[in-house]
């Protein structure tokens, strides 16, 4: 007789790192629309209660309610709000996702776009970390981080992170 119950365990931890690896893409997914649309309870809905959200130069947010005001753009200096209204957008490249049972790290690249006339010009390249935790089999962002990909070197140490623990998958 054939033992089939390794087989199945292993189906089975296959189909919940397939469903994790999803639902974290999701959540890098909306992000975009979500912030650029400034519906801020979505954004602040992906991270912990006490999460931080990191953003180097532009500022740092600790908890929802400082991560909704700044993506409702309640925080925004004049010039920021005058250079999005000319017509900016975000644009996220997909994320390498790295799972250590209940901890995650989604690493990629943000792009920001600004309208010139007829055409859009990239204006900010930046790596993006987020570390991430399972809730009540729910991914939540603990800690966002983007940093300039420029001559400090941050960016390129953010995207040297994602390959300090690989995963075993």
């Amino acid at each position: 007789m054939t033992d089939t119950s390794s087989g199945a365990q292993g189906d089975a931890e296959k189909s919940q790192w397939m469903w994790d690896i999803l639902s974290i893409q999701q959540i890098v997914a909306r992000y975009v629309p979500a912030l650029d649309g400034e519906v801020g309870e979505v954004v602040a809905g992906d991270f912990i209660e006490h999460g931080v959200f990191d953003l180097g130069t532009i500022g740092r947010f600790e908890g929802r309610d400082e991560i909704r005001a700044f993506a409702t753009r309640e925080t925004w200096q004049p010039e920021q709000l005058a250079t999005i209204a000319r017509g900016g957008g975000h644009f996220l490249s997909p994320p390498m996702i790295e799972i250590d049972q209940d901890e995650a790290v989604a690493t990629c690249s943000s792009l920001f776009f600004l309208r010139d006339s007829d055409h859009y010009t990239l204006t900010r390249l930046t790596a993006v970390r987020l570390e991430l935790r399972r809730i009540a089999d729910e991914w939540k962002i603990v800690r966002r981080f983007n940093r300039l990909i420029d001559e400090t070197g941050e960016g390129v140490a953010l995207y040297r992170q994602a390959f300090e623990h690989p995963s075993n998958r």
